[in-house]
């Protein structure tokens, strides 16, 4: 964003036209952070375009499309910057918090949180069928392999 009264022209003498006149210099005088250097223009191009040129190469100006593009972007940088403030204070609250107050399950988001509570049930399913399956192994294997045929003693 500009600094207020940054790239806006100012006119030497009022019966002047605005590209030219009977003022002789144009009737525009300098912007600041202007360039001086005057843009090389194709000569093919029609009168229209090269003022546009012109305006934008040495005094900065931009077409009003342009202007409503750098507009929403200052609104989506506000956006981001509020929702940062809101995180920091969030955290600065966070922070203030007594051991016994602070809860860390809300500082974790909701998706983590859902993520971690469904691995810990698979786990805990997994777990139980290989134990249920390790007594079911060792039952057999103590029926079958002790050498009488029967319960070992």
């Amino acid at each position: 964003a500009a600094a207020p009264g940054a790239g806006t022209a100012s006119y030497d003498d009022a019966s002047s036209g605005a590209f030219g006149g009977a003022g002789g210099g144009g009737g525009l005088t300098s912007i600041e952070g202007a360039s001086d250097a005057v843009p090389t223009l194709d000569p093919d191009l029609p009168a229209e375009e090269r003022a546009k040129q012109i305006l934008r190469g040495q005094y900065g100006l931009r077409t009003a499309a342009e202007t409503a593009e750098d507009l929403e972007q200052a609104k989506r940088d506000a956006e981001k910057s509020k929702a940062f403030k809101k995180q920091q204070r969030r955290l600065e609250q966070y922070r203030n918090m007594k051991d016994e107050d602070f809860d860390i399950f809300q500082v974790i988001p909701a998706p983590i949180l859902l993520f971690i509570d469904g691995f810990l049930k698979v786990g805990t399913a997994v777990v139980t069928l290989l134990f249920v399956l390790a007594g079911v192994g060792v039952t057999g294997g103590g029926w079958g392999g002790g050498g009488g045929g029967g319960v070992a003693k």
